[in-house]
């Protein structure tokens, strides 16, 4: 069975850490395409917004979106 062809477009705005980015969008997009599992899911990303704060807060950086 042939399969339509999926066209995926992101954009953001850089904020210098192009990395992440990268590495996340590239996640979301197996996920839409193959199926393939995200590495967390709702039931991780208030703790995951906790811990990157807490790293931010540790390393004297100001807090993402604040």
């Amino acid at each position: 069975m042939d399969h339509p062809k999926h066209i995926v477009t992101l954009e953001h705005k850089s904020t210098g850490n192009d990395v992440e980015m990268l590495v996340t969008s590239r996640a979301f997009t197996a996920a839409v395409l193959s199926g393939a599992p995200l590495r967390t899911g709702p039931d991780h990303f208030v703790e995951n917004m906790w811990l990157i704060d807490e790293i931010y807060r540790r390393a004297g950086l100001p807090l993402r979106g604040v």
